[in-house]
């Protein structure tokens, strides 16, 4: 338990202000680690797809990448063109190959994954862009940090409630209120400290606290069907990049959505 901790802490001392150098940095710093980690969540999707018997195309590395650029344009008829490609390209190779056994589910799954991964990672991006985005990209990222780090530490701290989740057993009900906790808490002090809007607290604390979560649970529903503990081993007791950004993966959409459509 203490070498899981310790690990665990090494990872992200290391990890930890090499992605907060990169958020303050922004321009094409964050949109080159952007696609890196797109190019590698894809690419644990795809081989824990395959351990477990569907062979899932290659071209769903290249495409989630053409639809990630795409997205960075920002242009309706760019994002919509690379879609439409990536479904004429996915489905043109079970044709032509004639390959019928398996496509559906083969073409869903690599669309998911595209979209699950390439648009819903890009609003970090679409954040930085924002006014103040500097700010407002490491304050989500500290928020969801914090959640995480205090949803884990109260639910083996005093976390009686387990089980409440069937998807994620081990994760208790005083886990997630820890973790809204401190993640109100982180709210209210990075948006003092970078002197932001007292409108995105709640922004802050509903897209880390609530939806950040909620994200880390959807990646254990997928986890869980395909009957794995972990995307990967790349960072130890960490996980895989999937692991390690599935609360970034919804809570920088919640975020953008609500900036876009409230304002603050």
């Amino acid at each position: 338990m203490k070498n899981k901790l310790l690990n665990r802490v090494l990872v992200s001392l290391i990890f930890g202000p090499v992605t907060l150098l990169v958020f303050y940095a922004g321009g094409i710093f964050l949109q080159v680690f952007l696609g890196i980690l797109i190019f590698g969540m894809l690419y644990e999707f795809r081989k824990n797809f395959q351990d477990k018997g569907t062979n899932l195309p290659v071209t769903q590395l290249l495409f989630g990448e053409i639809v990630y650029l795409a997205l960075l344009t920002g242009k309706e008829s760019i994002i919509l063109a690379a879609v439409f490609l990536t479904f004429i390209i996915l489905g043109g190779e079970y044709i032509f190959r004639n390959q019928s056994e398996g496509a559906i589910r083969k073409i869903a799954v690599s669309l998911f994954s595209i979209l699950y991964v390439s648009l819903f990672l890009s609003m970090v991006y679409g954040l930085r862009q924002l006014a103040s985005g500097r700010e407002i990209v490491i304050s989500l990222l500290l928020t969801v940090w914090l959640t995480d780090t205090f949803a884990y530490f109260t639910g083996i701290s005093i976390g009686r409630h387990q089980g409440v989740v069937p998807v994620s057993p081990k994760k208790s009900l005083e886990g997630f209120i820890g973790g809204l906790v401190f993640s109100i808490i982180g709210s209210y002090l990075l948006v003092k400290l970078f002197n932001l809007p007292l409108g995105l607290i709640w922004m802050f604390a509903l897209s880390s606290g609530i939806c950040g979560q909620f994200g880390d649970l959807f990646e254990s529903l997928l986890k869980r069907d395909l009957k794995i503990k972990d995307s990967s081993h790349l960072m130890q007791e960490h996980g895989g990049i999937l692991d390690r950004f599935d609360s970034l993966l919804f809570s920088a959409p919640a975020l953008y959505i609500l900036i876009r459509l409230i304002g603050v």
